[in-house]
């Protein structure tokens, strides 16, 4: 073989091994199993809901986003972002306008058709929904996968993951309590074993006790409440003493999470959204959990 063919060989397998390289720096699979690959690290994003906007802070790129919605609200920062709409109803005009390269959409929140819209002008969209605590580590690796900002990323995810870990080994020791989670009290509703917060209970040594409803968010009755009798409730609220009217099982002392007053309020910014600030919310889902009892009866 010529000697100048041997060199154009070994050149072409070069520029194939760095486009490879390059390609799979930028890419990542998001939540509907779709792959989604930059030329460059994303500059200008745009995220259509508050736990995206927080995790990309947490991926090292805050500076970058350009657009979002109502309620993204941390850090102090994201309230100086530009608002294209609410998480269930937002502008694709604005979106368009702020010409962004990266759009990253919540499929929890229903945007499906925002997707659709945003794809067919050419704008790739990740599509995220994290509802285990394995999802937020994932999440915030993608991100950082298309920004190019791993390095800052990566000693956050490892930090949220050994104190996720760490609980779950602490939980595992004694047999779970019977969880109640409240989300609303007029009606009642709750969270089904499908939403993030049904994976946080587990983790801290609890059973959601209405994991198995159909509707992520139902709404149960008291009845059902009292025969499935949890031994602690959680209620997603910064603060229980504003609820107003007080929730009626606080009058219920045969309930026994009442009658031994195993009821606890939870920073719903902690819990509902998934970020690494969720470690915070399963950290106080776990200390309650550790001091309190089962119901002597099964």
């Amino acid at each position: 073989m010529p000697k100048w063919t041997m060199i154009l060989l070994v050149f072409i397998a070069l520029c194939a091994i760095v486009q490879s390289i390059c390609a799979s720096h930028y890419t990542a699979t998001d939540y509907r199993g779709q792959t989604i690959t930059l030329e460059q690290p994303t500059q200008r994003i745009i995220a259509l809901a508050p736990h995206i906007v927080e995790n990309l802070f947490s991926a090292g790129l805050g500076d970058r986003i350009i657009g979002t919605v109502e309620h993204a609200d941390f850090p102090e920062t994201a309230k100086k972002i530009t608002s294209i709409g609410t998480a269930s109803g937002m502008s694709i005009e604005k979106i368009l306008a702020l010409k962004p390269d990266l759009v990253i959409s919540w499929l929890g929140g229903g945007q499906q058709r925002i997707q659709e819209k945003i794809t067919r002008f050419g704008i790739p969209v990740y599509a995220d929904d994290p509802r285990q605590l394995a999802d937020i580590a994932r999440s915030i690796k993608d991100f950082a996968a298309l920004g190019d900002t791993l390095a800052l990323a990566k000693p956050r995810v490892t930090e949220f993951s050994q104190t996720i870990e760490h609980l779950g080994q602490t939980a595992s020791q004694k047999p779970p309590l019977k969880v109640f989670y409240q989300i609303g009290h007029q009606p009642l509703r709750t969270l089904n074993g499908e939403h993030l917060v049904s994976d946080i209970i587990s983790r801290c040594g609890g059973r959601n006790i209405f994991a198995a409803e159909q509707n992520i968010a139902p709404v149960v009755s008291f009845e059902a409440l009292i025969n499935r009798d949890p031994d602690v409730i959680f209620v997603g609220t910064k603060n229980f003493s504003a609820l107003s009217p007080p929730p009626r099982w606080l009058k219920m002392h045969t309930l026994w999470a009442t009658h031994k007053k195993q009821y606890h309020a939870l920073n719903p910014d902690w819990l509902h959204r998934a970020t690494l600030r969720t470690a915070d919310g399963a950290k106080a889902g776990g200390h309650y959990l550790s001091e309190s009892v089962a119901h002597p009866k099964p």
